[in-house]
Order: structure tokens, then sequence, then C-alpha cells
């Protein structure tokens, strides 16, 4: 994850699910546009959205992984 092959999947799954945005649910939209906040904006920022979102990662240490990845801006 921290070495930018995720960010770079991350930012193509992304871009393909804003250009399909008005097909997806409302809270499906939400999800959305709280992970696009969890890559941008500063680490206070980015740690509230991905708290918001519910995003998770299995296992314990890959969900600590994803919350320092976001701390550092690396999703």
């Amino acid at each position: 994850m921290m070495g930018g092959s995720q960010r770079r999947w991350n930012q193509i799954m992304a871009q393909a699910l804003s250009q399909s945005r008005a097909l997806l649910t409302p809270e499906n939209q939400m999800i959305l546009r709280d992970f696009q906040q969890v890559r941008q904006g500063g680490p206070t920022a980015r740690l509230a959205a991905l708290r918001r979102s519910g995003l998770y990662r299995q296992g314990r240490g890959e969900q600590a992984a994803l919350w320092l990845a976001a701390a550092l801006g690396r999703v």
C-alpha cells in the first residue's frame, strides 16, 4: 500500500466510479465522496473521511496500514 501501486489502483477505480456516479445509490455516492476526500485534503480531513466512509481492509495489520496510508496521504 505504501509503495504507490495501491494509490494508482485507487485512482483508476475512483475515476471509473465518478463517471458512473448517477448509477450509484445515494448511500454509495456518499461513500465515494468520502473516499475521494480520504485521498485529498489535510491529514485530519482524510482520517475523518475514512472513518465516515466505513472503508476497511481485512486483518488488523492491513487496517492499521490503511489508516497510516490515509494519514500520510498515500491512499
